[in-house]
Parts: C-alpha cells; sequence; structure tokens
C-alpha cells in the first residue's frame, strides 16, 4: 500500500511496500512551516 507522510521541515515522504521497501523523498518548499 502506499502511503505519504509530511514530515515538519516540509518534506513528503511516500513509501511503497509492495515494491520491496521503496522510500522516495520528495521536498516541498511552500509546505516548510
Amino acid at each position: 500500500m502506499l502511503r505519504g507522510v509530511v514530515r515538519t521541515h516540509g518534506t513528503l515522504v511516500l513509501e511503497n511496500r509492495p515494491a520491496g521497501g521503496l522510500a522516495v523523498e520528495l521536498w516541498l518548499p511552500a509546505c516548510d512551516e
């Protein structure tokens, strides 16, 4: 299952577990609070 986690420093972390634990981290400066 694909899930998205937004961290406090403004990064969006997507983890794709069925793909062997693939973790993709995208930088979202617009969400930096």
